[in-house]
């Protein structure tokens, strides 16, 4: 063997090898293609209730293509298949959807409506009550000025009034529900669920109202910065609720009995006279009413210790023998305020 001859073998091993390495080095990367990647068929949303003979599903879905383009579809959408079946009341139904040949799964119910029969006066609203009559779906609505008005029923007046037929349907959650007035209610039991009957706010266990037979008093002196209205410096609040609706207010350096028996009994001559201030009155036709509760905000009945009035009620509410209510008096324009938190007590109006 000649030594060109090795020389040759020797090159076109060479070349060979180069090819080799070339052609390993493409397939990490560079010229190499990338992997092509599984399709993806995803539920966005999905409604889980359904009323019987309901005709299709409702949801969004999300394809994602084997190149990574997001499709969003809906559910009805053409080329996307269901076994949907809403013929009959069942629980837990299984749900396939394929799109493309890529298939996603959820699970659903199919319910029936329960029978509705309300009856009865209902607070819904800032001083707005519907009224339903047993037998019938139509509905009254009363829209009243004030809480005087509500709790007085002058003759001379007449609330806004209102009427519509509910239509009865199913929540996201399953549950049987009316809507009238543009407002969704759950029935329960032939009354509305969480909204008071006319009934029961006016039951002073309940908490909705005040109680007119005791007094109201502060759970503590307010302070004697100058920052508070001086009026208010170092004293108590006394309230109590008139059975006309008004609310009628003190402050007091003490909650003594004497001063509770000079209140029951003010033309009656008593020391406790200096231990009290002048009242207050704040009318009912300042107030109104909703589902929590009686309330009111930013009254003014004078410019000096009794301005930018507003309760503001607790858990509890009026019904409290700890935290019934917060009385506040904002400060503003160079005004001093105050505010306290007021309690039931024991103490007897009569």
């Amino acid at each position: 063997m000649t030594k060109k001859f090795l020389i040759a073998i020797l090159a076109v091993l060479l070349v060979f090898g180069l090819a080799s390495c070339n052609g390993d080095a493409g397939s990490k990367g560079g010229g190499g293609s990338e992997p092509t990647r599984p399709a993806e068929l995803s539920v966005n949303s999905f409604t889980e209730n359904y009323l019987v003979g309901t005709a299709n599903p409702s949801g969004t879905l999300l394809y994602t293509s084997t190149e990574g383009k997001i499709t969003p579809l809906d559910i009805n959408d053409a080329g996307v298949t269901t076994n949907f079946d809403a013929s009959e009341v069942a629980e837990n139904k299984f749900l396939r959807i394929t799109y493309k040949g890529i298939d996603a799964v959820k699970y659903y119910n199919v319910k029936e409506l329960e029978t509705v029969d309300i009856s009865g006066t209902y607070i819904v609203g800032k001083n707005t009550t519907l009224t339903f009559k047993k037998g019938s779906t139509l509905v009254v609505k009363e829209v009243w000025s004030d809480w005087d008005k509500f709790f007085n029923l002058p003759s001379e007046y007449d609330p806004e009034q209102s009427e519509e037929n509910y239509t009865v349907g199913i929540s996201p959650a399953g549950r049987t529900v009316i809507r009238v007035f543009d407002w969704t209610y759950t029935p329960r039991d032939g009354e509305l669920a969480t909204y008071p009957s006319e009934g029961s706010y006016f039951e002073f266990d309940n908490g909705y109202t005040p109680n007119t037979y005791y007094f109201y008093v502060s759970t503590y002196k307010e302070d004697n910065r100058s920052t508070t209205n001086e009026s208010a410096r170092g004293r108590y609040l006394i309230m109590q609720f008139d059975v006309y609706g008004n609310a009628n207010f003190w402050f007091a350096t003490s909650l003594e009995a004497d001063v509770f028996d000079y209140l029951r009994n003010p033309s009656t001559p008593s020391e406790a006279a200096s231990k009290v201030s002048e009242k207050i009155t704040i009318p009912a036709s300042e107030m109104s009413f909703d589902q929590a509760g009686l309330n009111f905000k930013d009254v003014t009945v004078n410019e000096t210790n009794a301005k930018n009035l507003a309760i503001i009620l607790n858990r509890e509410n009026y019904a409290s023998k700890t935290r019934a209510f917060g009385f506040v008096s904002s400060t503003g324009d160079g005004y001093k305020g105050y505010s306290y938190t007021m309690k039931l007590s024991d103490e007897a109006v009569f």
